[in-house]
C-alpha cells in the first residue's frame, strides 16, 4: 500500500527489500555449498541426525517455498520496474 501510495521513498525501499530478499537466498546457496554438513544432499543421507517426521517439511520447503519465494521477490521487481503496482 504504501508503494501504491505514490512515495518514491516507497518505492526505493521496496526495491531494497527484494534486493536484500535475493540476496539473502544467495547467501543461503553458499552457505549450503561451502559449509560441511548442510545442504540438500546432507538430507538425503541415510546417516543425517534429522528426525524422519521432518524430512517432508524440509523437502517442502525447499522444493516449493524457497522457489516460490524467489519467483515473488523477481516478479515484485518486474512490477516495480513497469510501474505495475496494484
Amino acid at each position: 500500500m504504501w508503494v501504491a501510495s505514490g512515495s518514491p521513498v516507497a518505492f526505493v525501499a521496496a526495491v531494497v527489500w527484494n534486493l536484500i530478499g535475493l540476496l539473502d537466498f544467495a547467501g543461503a546457496v553458499v552457505i549450503a555449498v561451502v559449509v560441511r554438513g548442510s545442504g540438500p544432499s546432507y538430507m538425503v543421507s541415510l546417516d543425517a541426525p534429522v528426525v524422519g517426521a521432518l524430512r517432508p517439511t524440509i523437502y517442502a520447503i525447499t522444493t516449493w517455498g524457497v522457489p516460490l519465494a524467489i519467483i515473488v521477490h523477481i516478479l515484485s521487481l518486474w512490477q516495480l520496474a513497469n510501474g505495475a503496482v496494484v
